[in-house]
């Protein structure tokens, strides 16, 4: 078996943590830490075979999700999502 291991200080919280009951700030900036995030989740779905995480779930009170695009495509970063 072999194991895979990436670097990453990011852990992802289950639902009844308390980091789900802090108000999400809006993505202001666009740079080189949002890329360093997306990607280390990026690695994080492809080892659980995930399709997305959102912010919170992996403890940042900011508004985006990393989501798995169809036919390995890849992933994508939503920020600011609105229903």
């Amino acid at each position: 078996m072999t194991e895979t291991a990436i670097e990453t200080n990011l852990k992802i919280y289950l639902y009844s943590d308390p980091v789900f009951k802090r108000k999400n700030e809006l993505v202001s900036e666009f740079g080189e830490s949002l890329q360093q995030t997306h990607d280390e989740i990026k690695e994080i779905l492809k080892i659980v075979s995930g399709k997305g995480l959102a912010a919170p779930q992996v403890g940042m009170n900011k508004r985006f999700i990393v989501v798995t695009l169809a036919d390995n495509q890849g992933t994508k970063l939503l920020a600011n999502p609105e229903i």
